[in-house]
């Protein structure tokens, strides 16, 4: 019996990650995303950079509050290389990872509300709104939740 319809394997029967994932970390990565962006243009990328993150030290906490969605990234961008090598330990971390950049990124978000003495911006509700939504779906999703226990189990072929 399958734990997903069959459209979420591949060829070896393995379980696809779901496309929700995917958006997730793009979300979680936003700020090495942004530097990156900032960092290919070379006329105005500071100025653009600044937009986006007044203070050098914001910038350098956010960055270090993706690092764990970047390695959740990464593990699930090279599982064939994992698979290949017998390494299927390394499974365990992809929803451990997303919970810590989720609550890294939460504690900055609550940092700034604080220092903005709780005024509202729209800009700070949505993304407050797009944290708890994000850890509803890495808690509640079936999909993610069958991806990993799969992946740990598999044994090599």
């Amino acid at each position: 019996m399958l734990a997903l319809p069959l459209r979420y394997y591949d060829e070896a029967g393995r379980i696809l990650p779901p496309k929700a994932l995917y958006i997730l970390q793009l979300w979680l990565l936003q700020s090495i995303l942004i530097f990156l962006g900032s960092a290919i243009i070379r006329n105005n990328g500071a100025e653009i950079l600044s937009l986006w993150y007044p203070s050098k030290t914001k910038l350098y906490l956010a960055m270090a509050a993706s690092f764990p969605a970047f390695i959740s990234f990464l593990l699930v961008s090279y599982r064939n290389k994992m698979w290949e090598r017998g390494v299927f330990w390394v499974f365990y971390f992809i929803k451990p990872c997303l919970y810590l950049s989720l609550g890294l990124q939460t504690m900055l978000l609550l940092n700034t509300i604080v220092e903005l003495q709780f005024h509202f911006s729209y800009t700070l509700g949505l993304t407050a709104l797009m944290n708890m939504t994000a850890v509803l779906y890495v808690y509640k999703s079936r999909h993610l939740e069958v991806m990993c226990t799969d992946w740990r189990l598999r044994v090599s072929n």
